[in-house]
Protein backbone atom coordinates (compact mmCIF):
# COMPACT_ATOMS: atom_id res chain seq x y z
CA UNK A 1 0.00 0.00 0.00
CA UNK A 2 2.79 2.56 0.58
CA UNK A 3 4.22 2.16 -2.77
CA UNK A 4 0.55 2.14 -4.05
CA UNK A 5 0.53 5.41 -2.77
CA UNK A 6 2.89 6.77 -4.54
CA UNK A 7 1.21 5.84 -7.79
CA UNK A 8 0.93 7.71 -10.71
CA UNK A 9 -3.27 6.58 -10.90
CA UNK A 10 -5.01 9.03 -8.72
CA UNK A 11 -7.76 6.73 -8.29
CA UNK A 12 -5.22 4.26 -7.34
CA UNK A 13 -3.11 6.63 -4.53
CA UNK A 14 -6.84 7.30 -2.83
CA UNK A 15 -7.52 4.02 -2.54
CA UNK A 16 -4.13 3.35 -0.88
CA UNK A 17 -3.90 6.37 1.61
CA UNK A 18 -7.34 5.81 2.82
CA UNK A 19 -6.65 2.25 3.75
CA UNK A 20 -2.90 2.77 4.93
CA UNK A 21 -4.51 3.92 8.63
CA UNK A 22 -5.85 0.56 9.31
CA UNK A 23 -2.97 -0.92 9.73
CA UNK A 24 -2.39 1.57 12.75
CA UNK A 25 1.44 1.05 11.98
CA UNK A 26 4.06 4.30 13.12
CA UNK A 27 5.79 2.81 9.56
CA UNK A 28 2.67 4.12 7.60
CA UNK A 29 2.50 7.71 9.07
CA UNK A 30 5.29 8.66 6.57
CA UNK A 31 3.83 7.63 3.48
CA UNK A 32 0.38 8.88 4.50
CA UNK A 33 2.53 12.68 5.68
CA UNK A 34 3.35 12.75 2.06
CA UNK A 35 0.45 12.33 0.29
CA UNK A 36 -0.62 15.41 2.34
CA UNK A 37 1.54 16.77 -0.62
CA UNK A 38 -0.13 15.21 -3.70
CA UNK A 39 -1.73 16.63 -6.52
CA UNK A 40 -4.78 15.47 -6.13
CA UNK A 41 -7.25 17.44 -3.46
CA UNK A 42 -8.94 14.08 -2.69
CA UNK A 43 -5.65 12.47 -1.88
CA UNK A 44 -4.54 15.41 0.38
CA UNK A 45 -7.77 15.54 2.05
CA UNK A 46 -7.95 11.55 2.94
CA UNK A 47 -4.49 11.97 4.18
CA UNK A 48 -5.18 14.72 6.62
CA UNK A 49 -8.56 12.42 7.98
CA UNK A 50 -6.10 9.60 8.61
CA UNK A 51 -3.82 11.70 10.24
CA UNK A 52 -6.34 12.52 12.46
CA UNK A 53 -7.58 9.26 12.62
CA UNK A 54 -3.93 7.74 14.08
CA UNK A 55 -4.40 11.05 16.84
CA UNK A 56 -0.78 11.51 17.22
CA UNK A 57 0.15 14.77 18.07
CA UNK A 58 3.42 14.20 16.50
CA UNK A 59 1.50 14.60 12.98
CA UNK A 60 0.01 18.70 13.85
CA UNK A 61 2.95 20.03 12.02
CA UNK A 62 1.79 18.45 8.74
CA UNK A 63 -1.43 19.38 9.28
CA UNK A 64 -0.54 22.87 10.31
CA UNK A 65 0.63 23.23 6.65
CA UNK A 66 -2.20 21.82 5.15
CA UNK A 67 -4.43 24.31 7.03
CA UNK A 68 -2.84 26.47 4.07
CA UNK A 69 -3.87 24.23 1.21
CA UNK A 70 -5.75 26.07 -1.74
CA UNK A 71 -8.50 23.60 -1.54
CA UNK A 72 -11.19 24.25 1.15
CA UNK A 73 -12.04 20.46 1.97
CA UNK A 74 -8.15 19.76 2.51
CA UNK A 75 -8.80 22.55 5.14
CA UNK A 76 -11.56 21.37 6.84
CA UNK A 77 -10.09 17.69 6.85
CA UNK A 78 -6.90 18.83 8.09
CA UNK A 79 -8.50 21.43 11.02
CA UNK A 80 -11.03 18.31 12.33
CA UNK A 81 -7.60 16.14 12.05
CA UNK A 82 -5.61 18.73 14.62
CA UNK A 83 -8.69 18.51 16.55
CA UNK A 84 -8.84 14.24 17.02
CA UNK A 85 -5.00 14.96 17.32
CA UNK A 86 -5.28 17.14 20.36
CA UNK A 87 -2.53 19.35 18.97
CA UNK A 88 -3.28 22.23 21.26
CA UNK A 89 0.12 23.26 19.79
CA UNK A 90 -2.32 24.68 16.71
CA UNK A 91 -5.03 26.12 18.41
CA UNK A 92 -3.10 29.72 17.30
CA UNK A 93 -3.50 28.52 13.37
CA UNK A 94 -6.81 26.91 13.81
CA UNK A 95 -8.38 30.42 15.25
CA UNK A 96 -7.42 32.06 12.31
CA UNK A 97 -9.41 29.86 9.86
CA UNK A 98 -12.76 30.65 12.13
CA UNK A 99 -12.94 34.03 9.33
CA UNK A 100 -11.85 31.34 6.55
CA UNK A 101 -13.93 32.56 3.23
CA UNK A 102 -14.96 28.72 2.98
CA UNK A 103 -18.30 27.82 5.72
CA UNK A 104 -17.04 24.29 5.68
CA UNK A 105 -13.75 25.36 6.89
CA UNK A 106 -14.51 28.01 9.41
CA UNK A 107 -16.94 25.39 10.83
CA UNK A 108 -14.50 22.84 10.54
CA UNK A 109 -11.93 24.94 12.54
CA UNK A 110 -14.55 25.54 15.00
CA UNK A 111 -15.10 21.92 15.82
CA UNK A 112 -11.03 21.43 15.77
CA UNK A 113 -11.02 23.81 18.13
CA UNK A 114 -13.89 22.36 20.50
CA UNK A 115 -12.31 18.93 20.45
CA UNK A 116 -9.12 21.10 21.57
CA UNK A 117 -10.71 22.13 24.58
CA UNK A 118 -11.08 26.19 23.18
CA UNK A 119 -14.35 27.56 22.81
CA UNK A 120 -13.09 30.47 20.22
CA UNK A 121 -15.34 28.53 17.46
CA UNK A 122 -18.29 28.35 19.78
CA UNK A 123 -20.31 31.19 17.75
CA UNK A 124 -18.97 29.99 14.08
CA UNK A 125 -20.88 26.81 15.33
CA UNK A 126 -23.71 28.54 16.80
CA UNK A 127 -24.17 30.58 13.54
CA UNK A 128 -23.96 27.86 11.18
CA UNK A 129 -26.01 25.30 12.68
CA UNK A 130 -29.01 25.81 10.92
CA UNK A 131 -26.95 26.06 7.21
CA UNK A 132 -28.78 24.89 4.29
CA UNK A 133 -25.40 23.50 3.16
CA UNK A 134 -25.69 20.02 4.89
CA UNK A 135 -22.15 19.42 5.48
CA UNK A 136 -21.82 22.38 6.83
CA UNK A 137 -24.51 22.03 9.22
CA UNK A 138 -23.38 18.81 10.31
CA UNK A 139 -20.29 19.52 11.07
CA UNK A 140 -21.45 22.72 13.12
CA UNK A 141 -24.10 20.20 15.05
CA UNK A 142 -21.06 18.24 15.52
CA UNK A 143 -19.15 21.10 16.74
CA UNK A 144 -21.53 22.57 19.41
CA UNK A 145 -21.70 18.62 21.22
CA UNK A 146 -18.06 18.91 21.64
CA UNK A 147 -18.51 22.21 23.44
CA UNK A 148 -20.78 20.58 25.82
CA UNK A 149 -22.46 23.80 26.58
CA UNK A 150 -26.09 23.54 28.06
CA UNK A 151 -26.80 26.67 26.21
CA UNK A 152 -26.95 25.08 22.92
CA UNK A 153 -29.46 22.59 24.59
CA UNK A 154 -33.14 24.23 23.07
CA UNK A 155 -30.71 24.68 19.69
CA UNK A 156 -30.13 21.24 18.99
CA UNK A 157 -33.42 19.69 20.67
CA UNK A 158 -35.06 22.19 17.80
CA UNK A 159 -32.72 20.93 15.24
CA UNK A 160 -33.70 17.34 16.33
CA UNK A 161 -37.21 17.86 15.48
CA UNK A 162 -36.32 17.92 11.55
CA UNK A 163 -37.33 15.62 9.10
CA UNK A 164 -33.66 15.13 8.08
CA UNK A 165 -32.85 12.07 9.10
CA UNK A 166 -29.01 12.55 9.45
CA UNK A 167 -29.40 16.01 10.89
CA UNK A 168 -31.56 14.41 13.39
CA UNK A 169 -29.13 11.99 14.25
CA UNK A 170 -26.34 14.74 14.54
CA UNK A 171 -28.69 16.40 16.84
CA UNK A 172 -29.19 13.77 18.99
CA UNK A 173 -25.46 13.08 19.29
CA UNK A 174 -24.57 16.11 20.44
CA UNK A 175 -27.17 16.19 22.72
CA UNK A 176 -26.42 13.44 24.62
CA UNK A 177 -22.57 14.97 24.30
CA UNK A 178 -23.91 17.75 26.27
CA UNK A 179 -26.08 16.07 28.67
CA UNK A 180 -23.78 13.62 29.62
CA UNK A 181 -21.54 16.62 30.73
CA UNK A 182 -24.31 17.85 32.88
Amino acid sequence: LIQASKDSSQSVRLMAVGSLAVYQDPAVVGAIEAATQDPSPAVRRVACYQLGEFGSSAAVPVLTKALMDPDDSVRASAALAIGKTQGKSAIPQLKTYLKDDNKLTRVSAAEGLAMLGDRSGFDVAMSLAKDPQRDVQLTAIDALGWYKDPVIIPLLESISQGTDAGIKQAAEKSLARVRAAH
